[in-house]
């Protein structure tokens, strides 16, 4: 019991004059007359109320202490139960959205918060806050219960976990007004981390919403190209089951909307399923897993990942000889290549830069006298702005291999010679291997094969206008064109001219990651913990506590103007 204005309770000190009226009541004079016969008959009727009439003067003094004692307590605004602060925290997190209490746990919890609302007393204060991803709070304390629906209906459906923890040390921040009582009501269906715990040091009021629903969940999805052919895919998809009994399911996998696979999911009780899928596609795509049929929580029975293109290589091949260049070593070699797009075969009476949006420009037995820019491969070269060719190497097979070069990853040259391989002076002027040329600032050249007697025969060039590859020898006239080194050696090529990591020099990562909007989750909150809604008993705002003495303090004036004032009992 406590009273809106408790300076009113001091009107309790009337009953003091009351008190003292009574006491200084006036005393009636006492007169002898001659005869006592026409007194008896005139006081006959009055001897009925004799006995009445002993009680009439503490009968009054009665009524009119209770009536001072009820106005005061009228006056002082009694309320019954006391005003307090409800600071409402709505869990909105993802658990929240499961459909085993219809429509949603977070509808039946907000519908439920309604009914609190209405159930507010006069001096009664709301707080509300969320606890989805980051605790947030929507309404500060306020007795405006159109202005909290509002609130509580404006509370968005997230896919964040609970941070139940924090909500609650904010809802304890709050300053309880002098005169409430603080309370914490949690509306949740119990889902989030250390919820005993919690309740144990936080002391909250929890109203728990859901039921132990079973759930199976897309955990991972991630897609990865492969690197000795990126046209190659593997998916990997984790499937978990949250429940204690196994579980089917069946998993479809697609790439914009085309199925890819379809499996059947066998899931024990708690256990985990993985499945590596292959496709095989140079397009990218939306790569989507789903799992059917949907059970009480849809959102963790999708997964969607985004799939890069495969990276494609636009090629110009520029033979500088007659004769078919789709013949030549080189252009097999590059053709064999499946992310090569040769754009224009016959090249040879076209100037290198007609073809359209080139990537990377190969030129074969044929340099023009400025190179261009852009990256560049060049076999069989001749003389240009960044070198010159010499007198021929008197001995042109290989003799030694640049071991951390990124051209001759994972490449063999075994008994390989060059014919036709010539000396290339870079720049003008012949210089040791890693030095910048003379003239050309920014350009690091480094050779990768040399002959016995050191003599370079390729060299990798970095430059600001794009990387070079110039590998000196005929490969018409050479060994190499019949040896497995070469497709490779052109494919590491073609990926350092255009920056991509070559392949089989980096380690392939791991496939996790990827998963945009599904996250596995535990709708089994623990059955201990809070009450069920329906076992909460709101009371109704109506009437007000005041409303009870200050009835019976009208009652009681009533009662005694008509005993007293209008003498229906004298």
């Amino acid at each position: 019991m406590s009273f809106t204005h408790p300076m009113a309770l001091w009107l309790g000190l009337v009953a003091v004059p009351v008190v003292i009226l009574y006491f200084l009541r006036v005393r009636l004079d006492h007169h002898t007359v001659a005869t006592g016969m026409f007194w008896e008959q005139a006081l006959a009727p009055e001897r009925g109320r004799a006995r009445w009439q002993r009680w009439r003067n503490k009968v009054s003094l009665a009524a009119q202490l209770v009536l001072v004692a009820a106005a005061t307590l009228a006056a002082a605004g009694l309320q019954i139960p006391p005003p307090q602060l409800i600071v409402l925290i709505l869990d909105n997190s993802a658990t929240m959205n499961a459909a085993d209490v219809p429509p949603t746990r977070l509808a039946a919890a907000k519908e439920f918060a309604g009914r609190l609302v209405e159930g507010l007393h006069s001096e009664d204060r709301m707080a509300v806050l969320t606890t989805g991803g980051i605790p947030a709070v929507v309404s500060s304390a306020s007795d405006d219960a159109a202005g909290l629906q509002a609130a509580i209906e404006s509370i968005p459906a997230t896919h964040e976990p609970s941070q139940m923890a924090g909500a609650l040390l904010a809802a304890q921040a709050i300053p309880v007004p002098p005169g409430l009582i603080g309370r914490i009501v949690v509306l949740s269906d119990a889902c989030f981390a250390d919820a005993a715990a919690l309740s144990g040091e936080h002391g909250f009021e929890m109203v728990r919403f859901g039921t132990p629903a079973p759930n199976t969940a897309i955990t991972r999805l991630a897609a990865r190209r492969t690197l000795p052919d990126p046209r190659v895919c593997e998916v990997l998809v984790e499937t978990r089951n949250y429940s204690p009994r196994s579980a089917e399911s069946r998993l479809v996998v697609a790439l914009d909307g085309r199925p890819i696979d379809t499996v059947n999911v066998s899931m024990p009780a708690e256990g985990r399923w993985q499945q590596v899928f292959r496709m095989t596609t140079a397009a990218g795509g939306l790569l989507a897993a789903r799992l059917d049929p949907p059970d009480a929580y849809p959102a963790d029975n999708e997964a969607t990942v985004a799939v890069p293109p495969a990276p494609t290589l636009r090629i110009q091949h520029v033979e500088g000889v007659a004769g078919d260049s789709q013949a030549s070593p080189l252009f097999r070699a590059l053709a064999a290549n499946p992310l090569v797009e040769i754009l224009d075969p016959q090249a040879a009476e076209k100037p290198p830069d007609a073809g359209p949006s080139v990537s990377i420009r190969v030129f074969e037995g044929h340099v023009p006298e400025t190179l261009p820019p852009g990256p560049v491969l060049v076999v069989d070269p001749t003389a240009c702005d960044l070198w010159r060719v010499g007198e021929p190497v008197e001995d042109p097979t290989v003799a030694r291999l640049a071991e951390d070069s990124p051209i001759l990853a994972g490449v063999r040259m075994l008994d390989v010679y060059l014919d036709g391989a010539r000396r290339l002076e870079l720049a003008s002027s012949p210089l040791p291997p890693g030095e910048t040329p003379k003239g050309y600032p920014g350009v690091r050249a480094l050779p990768f094969l040399w002959t016995a007697d050191g003599t370079p025969l390729g060299y990798t060039i970095d430059r600001p206008q794009g990387r070079v590859v110039v590998l000196s020898g005929n490969l018409e006239q050479s060994n190499l064109a019949m040896q497995a080194a070469l497709p490779i050696l052109v494919a590491n090529a073609l990926d350092w001219l255009s920056g991509q990591p070559v392949r089989g020099t980096e380690k392939p990562a791991d496939c996790v990651g990827g998963i945009a909007d599904a996250r596995g989750l535990d709708l089994r909150g623990p059955a201990e913990l809070g009450v069920e809604p329906d076992a909460v008993i709101i009371p109704r705002p109506w009437p007000p506590a005041w409303l009870w003495p200050a009835g019976l303090a009208l009652a009681i004036l009533v009662a005694e103007w008509c005993l007293y004032q209008r003498r229906w009992m004298t």
